[in-house]
């Protein structure tokens, strides 16, 4: 999925700074991935959430609630979390 994800918007950034040139060479972007078909959530930015990682484990889990009161939980990358500001 993040893989998927990351090379969607990689794909769609290539093609605006080509003006669509990539697109003619590489065929259309490919499309973003149906985050809910797979269980995943793409969390708006300002969320505020809790990344904890348990010893041992590769991936760290993140947990928080959404603008509509909707509880979430599960795993991400580091990097796709930003820090909050002091």
């Amino acid at each position: 999925m993040f893989n998927w994800y990351t090379t969607h918007w990689s794909d769609v950034m290539r093609d605006q700074v080509t003006h669509g040139l990539s697109s003619e060479l590489n065929g259309p972007p490919l499309s973003e991935p149906p985050f809910e078909s797979y269980g995943c959530k793409l969390v708006p930015n300002g969320t505020a959430v809790t990344m904890t990682r348990a010893p041992g484990k590769l991936f760290p889990t993140i947990t928080g609630q959404l603008p509509s009161g909707e509880r979430f939980s599960g795993v991400t990358l580091p990097d796709m979390q930003k820090p909050s500001a002091p």
